[in-house]
C-alpha cells in the first residue's frame, strides 16, 4: 500500500508583473499552509514531497515545513505546474519505493483531478465534496493498493479531505 497527499497550493496574491509563475503567496496563504500541514501531520506523515517549482507553491511548502516532518526531503519540478493530472501521476510513479507516503503539491485542475481520480472509495461525504471542488490549501489523502510508486493508477480509497470550511481564514 502507498499513501498519497494530493494539496493544492496556499492562497495566492493576484498576478502583477511577475507572470502566472512568479506568483507568490498572499498573507492569508502563508498561514493557511501552516495550518493544513498542522491538520494533514496529525493524520499521516510524509516521507518525501514533490511540488511544482512555481513561487506559491515553493512558498506554500516552506510556510508548511515547521509541521511538517524535520528534514522533510523535498524534490521541486516544473513537470507539476500547471500539468494534468496524468501528468502529476507520472512523476509521482518515479518516486522511491522506499518512500510510504508521499506529499504532492500542485495546482488546479490537475491536483484536484487527480484527487478525483484516485478517489474510488471513502466517506460518501467527502467524496461529494471533492466532486464541488479542490480550493487553495485543500489535501486529499488516499491509500492506494500498490506494491511500488510506478504501480499507482487504480483508484483507492479517500481517508481524509480537509474541505474548504476547515481551513483557517475561509
Amino acid at each position: 500500500m502507498r499513501r498519497l497527499i494530493v494539496m493544492r497550493h496556499a492562497k495566492a496574491a493576484p498576478a502583477a508583473g511577475q507572470g502566472d509563475h512568479g506568483r507568490p503567496l498572499a498573507p492569508r496563504g502563508r498561514a493557511e499552509a501552516l495550518e493544513a500541514a498542522r491538520r494533514l501531520t496529525s493524520l499521516a506523515h510524509p516521507d518525501a514531497a514533490l511540488v511544482s517549482d512555481s513561487r506559491r507553491t515553493r512558498e506554500t511548502f516552506e510556510s508548511a515545513a515547521p509541521a511538517l516532518p524535520p528534514a522533510l526531503p523535498c524534490r521541486f519540478t516544473r513537470a507539476i505546474y500547471g500539468a494534468s493530472a496524468s501528468a502529476i501521476l507520472a512523476e509521482a510513479k518515479q518516486t522511491s519505493d522506499d518512500i510510504g507516503c508521499l506529499l504532492v503539491i500542485g495546482h488546479n485542475p490537475g491536483i484536484g483531478d487527480l484527487a478525483r481520480r484516485l478517489a474510488g472509495e471513502g466517506d460518501p461525504q467527502d467524496l461529494e465534496s471533492l466532486k464541488e471542488g479542490f480550493p487553495t490549501s485543500c489535501f486529499a489523502i488516499l491509500d492506494l493498493d500498490a506494491a511500488g510508486w510506478a504501480d499507482l493508477g487504480a483508484p483507492g480509497r479517500l481517508v481524509f479531505l480537509l474541505p474548504a470550511d476547515e481551513r483557517s481564514g475561509s
